[in-house]
C-alpha cells in the first residue's frame, strides 16, 4: 500500500507544484474552485439532508415508550437515567449544530460575493472533525467512562450497542462520505482521517474499551487502511477531474482565441471598401466617402457639463427627470454615490467603473473557466460575441471579494490600483506577494448591490457605437459597454481628472 501511494504520488508530481494537488498557477488553481463552487455546496446540503434524517430517527426511538425515558441504551437505574439523559442532550446538541451549518451554509452560498470555495472546504473540514468527536461523546461506553463510572456494564441494558464496531462504523461511514461525496480537495481532507483515527484510539486507550487491548490494536490498524484505501482513492480521483479541468479549459481558450481571430479578420474585411470605377469618378452622382475608418460612420455622442453638485442631487433625488437605469432602487442608488465618491476622490490616475446587474454581465460575456466572464459560446449573426480577459490573473478579483464598494479596504485597494507606476505593474517589493508584477489595468465590473463581478477586465469584441473625439481607447470601451449590458452605467476618468458617466439612451455627463 506504501508503495502504490509513492507510486500515485510521483506520477503527478511534474503536473503540480506539490504533493497536495495544487496546479501551478494560481489563476488555474482558483478556476478549479470556482468550477466546483456550486457542487459543492449541492453536496454538502444533501450530506447535512441524509445525516439528520439518520438523526432524526435516533430522536424519535428516545421518545419511544418501549425505550423508557432514558432510551433504549441504559438501565432505569440512578446512574443509567443521568448518563442518559446526558446522550440525550449530546444527540440534540449535534442535531441543532448540524441544521445551523446547513442553514448557514444554504444562506451563504446565496448572497453575491458570499463565503468563498476555499473557505467553504474549511468549513467542512471543521465541521466533520466536530461530529466525529461528537459521535464518541454519545457512545454509551465511553460517555459512561467519561462519566466517571469504572465499570458501565450494570447500567447498559445490550452490551452489544455499546461496542467498539458500531463506532468503528459511525467513524468510517463519515470519512467515506467525506472523501466520496463531497467534492472538496484532498489537501482539505486529512484533518477528518486524523481525527478519525485518533477519536477511537484516544478512547480505546485512555478510558478502556470493553474490548480486549489486542482486539483494540486490529481495530486501530484496520482503522488505519480503511482511512489510507479512502485517501488514496480520493487522491486519484481528484487526479482525473484535475486532468479533465485542464483539457477543457485549454480547449475554450483555444476556441475563444480562434473566434476572437475570426471577428477580427471579418471586421477587417467589412473596413474594406472598393475603389470606384473611372466612370464613377467621372459621375456628378459619385460621393466621396471615407473608405478604411469605420468610426467615420458613426454618430458623435452628446455631451452635456455639469457640476459634481448637480451629478450628486441627480443621484440622491429618485424623482429627477435625468435618472440613471436602475435609479428608482435604493441599492444601485447608494452604489452610484459611492462610485462618485471612489472615482473622484480616491482615484489617483484614469479608471473605468462599469455598473450593471450581474445577470447582465453574464448575458453580455458568458461564464468561462479561470474567473473570467469568458468568450460566449452562442454565435450572433456568425460573429463570436464580446469577452473579458483578467489583466492580472484574477487578483484584484479575488482580493475584493464580498467586499462592499463602500469598505475602507476597497478604497485603499482602489486607490493603489489607480496609482501609476513606471511601467503600470504592481511593484516587485509590494508586501503581497501575488501582486508583484502584475499590470494594473481594466475595468471594475460591479453589481448594483455594490459588489465585484469582476476587476481589472480587458473588454474585448465590444463593436463602437458612437465617435467620440478626442477620447482613447478606455472612453471608447465605457461607451461600449454601456451600449452593450443592459441597464449599465459607467463611470470614466481620464489622467487628466475629467470624469464622464455613460448610460444608454442617456446624455453623456462630464463632471
Amino acid at each position: 500500500g506504501i508503495a502504490f501511494a509513492a507510486l500515485a504520488v510521483m506520477s503527478t508530481w511534474s503536473e503540480y507544484n506539490s504533493i497536495w494537488l495544487r496546479f501551478k498557477d494560481d489563476g488555474a488553481e482558483r478556476g478549479f474552485l470556482a468550477a466546483r463552487r456550486k457542487k459543492l455546496v449541492s453536496k454538502v446540503l444533501q450530506g447535512i439532508g441524509l445525516v439528520l434524517v439518520y438523526m432524526t430517527l435516533t430522536i424519535s426511538l428516545i421518545f419511544i415508550n418501549h425505550y423508557g425515558p432514558s432510551g433504549a441504551m441504559f438501565m432505569n437505574t440512578d446512574e443509567g437515567r443521568q448518563i442518559g439523559n446526558l446522550r440525550n442532550i449530546i444527540i440534540f446538541t449535534m442535531t441543532g449544530l448540524i441544521a445551523l451549518f446547513g442553514l448557514l451554509v444554504s444562506q451563504m452560498s446565496r448572497r453575491e460575493g458570499g463565503i468563498s470555495t476555499d473557505c467553504l472546504e474549511l468549513c467542512v473540514t471543521c465541521f466533520a472533525c466536530v461530529v466525529a468527536i461528537f459521535v464518541v461523546l454519545q457512545h454509551p461506553w465511553y460517555l459512561a467512562k467519561a462519566y466517571g463510572i469504572s465499570d458501565p456494564r450494570p447500567h447498559i441494558r445490550d452490551l452489544n450497542v455499546s461496542d467498539d464496531n458500531l463506532l468503528l462504523l459511525h467513524l468510517d461511514l463519515g470519512v467515506t462520505g467525506c472523501h466520496l461525496m463531497m467534492p472538496v480537495r484532498w489537501s482539505r481532507l486529512w484533518p477528518v482521517e486524523v481525527v478519525a483515527v485518533l477519536c477511537y484510539l484516544v478512547p480505546a486507550t485512555v478510558l478502556g474499551s470493553p474490548l480486549f487491548f489486542t482486539s483494540v490494536g486490529l481495530n486501530t490498524v484496520m482503522m488505519l487502511l480503511f482511512v489510507f484505501m479512502a485517501s488514496l482513492g480520493k487522491r486519484m480521483l481528484e487526479t482525473h477531474e484535475r486532468r479533465a479541468f485542464s483539457l477543457v479549459a485549454a480547449e475554450r481558450t483555444m476556441r475563444a482565441e480562434a473566434e476572437f481571430k475570426l471577428s477580427q479578420a471579418q471586421a477587417s474585411k467589412s473596413l474594406i471598401t472598393p475603389l470606384p470605377s473611372e466612370a464613377d469618378r467621372s459621375s456628378s452622382a459619385s460621393l466621396s466617402l471615407p473608405d478604411t475608418l469605420q468610426s467615420a460612420y458613426l454618430p458623435c455622442p452628446t455631451i452635456h457639463e455639469c457640476s459634481r453638485e448637480e451629478v450628486l442631487a441627480m443621484l440622491v433625488d429618485s424623482s429627477s427627470p435625468a435618472e440613471l437605469p436602475g435609479h428608482d432602487l435604493p441599492q444601485a442608488r447608494d452604489t452610484y454615490q459611492a462610485t462618485l465618491e471612489l472615482v473622484c476622490d480616491h482615484a489617483l490616475g484614469g479608471a473605468l467603473v462599469c455598473i450593471a446587474e450581474a445577470e447582465a454581465f453574464r448575458q453580455v460575456f458568458a461564464s468561462a473557466a479561470g474567473g473570467d466572464l469568458g468568450a460566449r459560446e452562442a454565435h450572433f449573426g456568425g460573429q463570436p460575441g464580446p469577452c473579458t480577459r483578467s489583466s492580472d490573473q484574477g487578483y484584484m478579483t479575488e482580493v475584493l471579494r464580498g467586499i462592499h464598494v463602500r469598505d475602507p479596504r476597497f478604497r485603499d485597494a482602489f486607490r493603489e490600483f489607480t496609482a501609476h507606476t513606471a511601467n503600470d505593474c504592481w511593484p516587485l517589493d509590494h508586501p503581497d506577494e501575488s501582486a508583484r508584477g502584475r499590470p494594473k489595468d481594466g475595468a471594475f465590473l460591479l453589481s448594483r448591490t455594490g459588489y465585484r463581478v469582476q476587476c481589472s477586465a480587458k473588454l474585448l469584441g465590444l463593436a463602437p457605437v458612437a465617435r467620440w473625439a478626442n477620447v482613447g481607447t478606455k472612453h471608447e470601451a465605457a461607451l461600449a459597454c454601456a451600449w452593450a449590458v443592459p441597464g449599465a452605467v459607467v463611470f470614466v476618468r481620464s489622467d487628466r481628472g475629467t470624469l464622464h458617466i455613460v448610460a444608454k439612451q442617456q446624455d453623456l455627463r462630464r463632471c
